[in-house]
């Protein structure tokens, strides 16, 4: 164990393991082809004005596309898209070979199946540690797919369960 304030990658990301997140594709375009990464780190930032958050690795080839652009889509996965995020998630050049997707209005990929659409623009990008947190402003949104996330947690993914049909907060 790390003394105090000394807290190991290995820790953290063993600790960070146990918290599940939900999936998105982070999607763009590079000279007129579709680039991708998976994300689990996705969040709303406000509603007034539209903004969403991620954070990125400093190093993703993705990223370096958007910060061209400053354009980006952000598809929040389906339970059954697996597949989808393994995929994007993989290094190399067509992490599209396989997916199903299409070009929205706006000339950003759409993976086919996906819950919901955001497009963005790049309003901030801050620098942490070896990622990027990128606030975006949401300048469409589409609710696609009315089905369960995808959810990873612990080095797999997996699918929510209805645990309880009211929250009993106060």
């Amino acid at each position: 164990m790390a003394h105090q304030g000394m807290v190991s990658a290995e820790e953290l990301r063993s600790a960070m393991r146990t918290f599940p997140t939900g999936v998105v594709a982070l999607t763009s375009v590079r000279e007129g082809r579709p680039v991708g990464a998976t994300l689990g780190s996705f969040f709303s930032i406000s509603l007034r004005p539209a903004l969403v958050g991620f954070s990125i690795s400093r190093d993703s080839a993705t990223w370096r596309s958007i910060g061209r652009s400053g354009r980006l889509g952000i598809d929040v996965l389906a339970f059954d898209q697996e597949s989808v995020g393994l995929a994007l998630a993989a290094s190399g050049d067509d992490k599209f070979e396989g997916i199903s997707w299409r070009w929205s209005d706006n000339g950003l990929p759409i993976i086919d199946g996906c819950n919901a659409h955001f497009e963005c623009r790049v309003e901030n990008c801050h620098r942490a540690g070896d990622h990027f947190i990128v606030v975006a402003r949401v300048e469409e949104v589409r609710r696609l797919r009315d089905v369960p996330p995808l959810v990873h947690c612990d080095r797999n993914f997996h699918q929510l369960a209805v645990v309880s049909a009211h929250y009993a907060g106060s």
